[in-house]
């Protein structure tokens, strides 16, 4: 399992049925609910990996065990967004291995930028964010929209994140035995497609 291991490679000795079982005992966890929806964010070059997307996902997922369903989406900064969805968060997570798997196999591991699964913490909606380059997780969560930002096409700055329950969301990532990455690398992922 390509991305669990790339995570827990400081503890060789995790198996990668015990990796996915801390990943999805963090979600079991009552403080948060897993969405049904996570993504593998790309930035695309001009290889042939990235002329055909769609067709070159349709042959990554004919190679993954139950593969969920996808979509493709992209955002104003030109990275794409390989978006699985409608399927438990134990085969997200599987297939989020698979396919990272499959693109590193392709020689373009190094367009691979994050891994994000979506859910729920303490009620207010969030990301789980794993940086493929340091194999980190960290949280994202935007604060809700009142009608003074509603407008869903705000610049960022003008946009708040929850930082109080990010904090708390990273302690709990720690307790869970997942790797987290330092807060000042937090980045947000404003108008993600999912």
């Amino acid at each position: 399992m390509f991305f669990l291991r790339s995570l827990f490679s400081k503890t060789p000795k995790l198996t990668a049925s015990e990796i996915l079982k801390k990943i999805s005992l963090f979600a079991e966890l009552e403080a948060v609910t897993p969405h049904t929806k996570a993504a593998i964010l790309l930035s695309p070059d001009d290889r042939e990996f990235f002329r055909d997307l769609h067709n070159t996902v349709i042959h990554l997922m004919d190679q993954t065990k139950n593969p969920p369903q996808f979509k493709l989406g992209s955002d104003d900064h030109g990275t794409k967004w390989i978006i699985l969805e409608k399927a438990p968060f134990h085969d997200l997570v599987t297939a989020i291995d698979d396919i990272s798997a499959a693109i590193w196999v392709q020689e373009t591991g190094d367009r691979m930028i994050a891994a994000i699964f979506k859910g729920t913490f303490e009620k207010e909606e969030s990301y789980w964010i794993c940086n493929y380059r340091t194999a980190r997780f960290y949280p994202f969560i935007p604060e809700k929209k009142t009608e003074s930002n509603e407008d869903h096409n705000m610049a960022p700055a003008s946009r708040g994140r929850n930082h109080e329950k990010e904090m708390a969301l990273g302690q709990l990532f720690r307790s869970s035995g997942l790797p987290v990455e330092t807060p000042e690398n937090w980045f947000a992922l404003w108008d993600a497609p999912f």
